[in-house]
């Protein structure tokens, strides 16, 4: 997953986007690697970033979108699932929150990391291997929980808006089913 090369730390998937053919490269430095490294990161960031706010965008939208469509004739079980579509789009915009609070971590850590704080510098001298280990573990764990995070704010906004079509068409007539 992840190849050293001097003090430049990589994926495998910044390493194929560096120039000249990653780490090592002829003309490329370290310190230009690791701008380049750490450009990438930000920019993926910025991009999850924008995702989740286009995401809690919509679940607003539906939000909306649902009550001023809201109708009296509305039958209980349509109501039901309108209301369980709202319930699952607020979810999502929490989750949202969630996402957005964990990216910013994620992102102030690395920061942290790159922007070579005192005491890490000291606890990289004491102990490099341990250091790296560390960071690695916590960095992976920030990822893996910000991920899951992203994955339920979008399952959630797809389950309300399927919920949202079942309150509007008639189940019945479109499976063909006798009315009832």
């Amino acid at each position: 997953m992840y190849a050293t090369q001097g003090s430049v730390r990589t994926s495998s998937w910044v390493r194929s986007a560096l120039p000249m053919g990653g780490p090592g490269a002829a003309r490329a430095s370290t310190g230009e690697q690791m701008t380049i490294v750490k450009e990438i990161t930000f920019e993926i960031w910025r991009s999850s970033e924008k995702r989740c706010y286009y995401l809690m965008s919509s679940a607003g939208a539906g939000i909306g979108y649902s009550l001023v469509t809201l109708t009296e004739n509305q039958t209980a079980a349509d109501l039901r699932m309108m209301v369980a579509a709202l319930v699952c789009w607020a979810i999502s915009f929490l989750f949202g929150i969630r996402t957005l609070g964990r990216l910013n971590a994620l992102m102030g850590f690395s920061k942290n990391i790159s922007g070579g704080n005192a005491g890490l510098s000291q606890l990289r001298q004491i102990a490099p291997n341990q250091t790296h280990e560390l960071l690695d573990g916590e960095a992976e764990s920030l990822g893996s929980r910000t991920s899951s995070a992203q994955t339920m704010q979008l399952t959630l906004l797809i389950g309300g808006a399927l919920l949202l079509i079942l309150s509007r068409i008639d189940v019945d007539v479109f499976l063909g089913l006798p009315s009832s």
